[in-house]
């Protein structure tokens, strides 16, 4: 149903994209969720469901009054954040007015001024750098030295918009009683400084835009088999999103920069941390130095396609692959070739290895 909408899209203005696809692409959202969950509770049996679905499965078709209540909620039909049915229902049928109910007071208050902070930053510094002022040409002929720093500033810049309208949107939806997460939590849709200073790429992955990252991981990434379960989620996300070439380049150089991060994790950082940040051997200076580089990279690289995603077209593209003249997806291709070409001779040495002792073997039987 969105794809018709989307692929028209090109051909009229961005307001159009905001004004309609927005919508739809949370209502598409709420449409899976709740067929996922139809099918986990009536046909599935229980024992081959995981935890998560157990929990949202739905053994029948909810009420039209429900069904619509659910679809079109005025505090999340816009910009989100999506949830579940179930998640839904637990929120509307909360009495509040029980004295150990949750208290949102301060974290309504807390979202609404962090939303205008970001608001109010989005404003100021667009007069600076912007999406549009960088393909203009007196940006274009920066020094090369200045030209990651712009890359970075106009991210971030972009960026904010969407902290603005999440914030808001987390504001409204709690405000109305949904999103409580129990202990005194609320859902946050995004979380800006875990963002902006991440130590590694799931640092961003798992903080933005977190109904939709629910959304992929409960119905898309654990649903398919884990050997191509990362690329079919990425690819998934970007036919949600729409067909502007900028969505399709985003996602395709995202999934190999967390196979990267992956292996860099498991490779190297394995050799002296362990799952709880506990050193095995080295000293504390060089997991700093290790954070500080990971983190530094990985912002950068997501400022760089971000740039890509928000441009749109192929053209602009390529104006922002050329502005540092294809050096990072060059690395980026380098590293990932090199994890590659490392991990086929540890097949084949694996190979040989077992060879060797299967003859040794077969030699003292004889």
């Amino acid at each position: 149903y969105i794809s018709p909408l989307s692929s028209h899209l090109p051909l009229v203005q961005l307001i159009l994209l905001h004004g309609v696809a927005r919508p739809q692409m949370v209502l598409t959202q709420k449409m899976c969720s709740i067929a996922f969950d139809l099918y986990d509770g009536t046909t599935k049996k229980e024992e081959d469901l995981t935890p998560t679905q157990k929990k949202l499965a739905l053994k029948k078709v909810p009420s039209l009054l429900h069904y619509i209540g659910y679809m079109f909620n005025f505090t999340t039909v816009t910009t989100g954040p999506s949830s579940s049915f179930k998640e839904y229902l637990a929120g509307v049928e909360t009495d509040y007015t029980k004295k150990d109910s949750p208290n949102p007071t301060m974290f309504v208050l807390k979202s609404f001024l962090f939303g205008l902070g970001w608001g109010l930053f989005h404003t100021l510094v667009g007069q600076y750098v912007s999406k549009e002022l960088f393909f203009n040409e007196e940006t274009q002929s920066m020094p090369l030295y200045l030209r990651p720093l712009i890359i970075h500033a106009t991210a971030v810049q972009i960026r904010s918009l969407y902290y603005f309208a999440w914030a808001l949107a987390d504001c409204s939806s709690v405000a109305a009683g949904l999103g409580y997460q129990g202990n005194g939590n609320w859902f946050v849709q995004v979380q800006p400084f875990s963002i902006e200073m991440p130590m590694n790429m799931r640092d961003i992955t798992s903080c933005w835009n977190r109904g939709t990252n629910n959304w992929l991981r409960r119905y898309a990434y654990e649903r398919v088999s884990p050997s191509y379960a990362q690329f079919y989620t990425f690819m998934l996300s970007a036919f949600w999103h729409g067909f502007y070439p900028g969505y399709y380049l985003f996602f395709f150089i995202a999934n190999f920069m967390n196979e990267i991060a992956r292996q860099c994790r498991r490779q190297f950082r394995a050799k002296y941390i362990d799952e709880t940040e506990k050193l095995l051997n080295g000293s504390r200076a060089l997991k700093v130095l290790y954070d500080i580089v990971g983190g530094y990279i990985t912002v950068f690289m997501m400022s760089y396609i971000g740039i890509v995603f928000s441009s749109f077209s192929l053209e602009k593209a390529l104006i922002v692959f050329k502005y540092v003249y294809f050096v990072p997806l060059i690395g980026e291709a380098l590293v990932f070739a090199y994890f590659k070409m490392g991990a086929k001779k540890n097949r084949k040495s694996k190979k040989g290895t077992s060879q060797e002792v299967g003859s040794s073997e077969t030699k003292k039987e004889k």
